[in-house]
């Protein structure tokens, strides 16, 4: 949802250009102190939601925040970087995996250091993450050379 309003929707678009050159979007006539404020109302917004669903699965205290924080960092590194939201899923998801696969072959609590391990793995092997332009893999297709007579 979050990908689709970020490159669908002017305002996405507006908030991209903000986060990138401000100057540049208040001289083109862009109010960036409403993209910002309304920037950081969504994101308490989604805060709020991501609170609303593991309150009830998880012990509420205010330390709760840095492992999900953590992880999600992590998730974001492997992915990529900030400039592909959807490289950070999948880096999330592979994460999850990883994280999941040592729980079950090593031991219980393997799920709790496991993540730094491959996040030291993917940082060796492509140090801009896996998914980023010219690394292991790519997230959009190649282009096709055309056969030449």
């Amino acid at each position: 949802g979050f990908e689709l309003v970020r490159r669908g929707t002017l305002f996405g678009k507006i908030g991209m250009a903000t986060a990138a050159d401000p100057e540049m979007a208040t001289a083109v006539g862009v109010n960036t102190t409403a993209v910002a404020i309304i920037a950081f109302a969504v994101s308490a917004l989604y805060a709020g939601i991501a609170g609303l669903l593991i309150g009830p699965t998880t012990f509420a205290n205010p330390y709760l925040g840095d492992t999900f924080g953590t992880f999600g960092f992590i998730a974001m590194m492997i992915g990529g970087g900030t400039e592909k939201p959807i490289a950070a899923m999948f880096g999330g998801l592979l994460l999850g995996v990883c994280a999941e696969g040592a729980n079950a072959m090593i031991n219980s609590q393997a799920s709790d250091w496991f993540p730094f391990i491959v996040l030291v793995v993917v940082l060796i092997v492509s140090p801009r993450g896996l998914f980023s332009a010219g690394n292991l893999f790519r997230l959009r297709p190649r282009a096709v050379a055309s056969a030449r007579a």
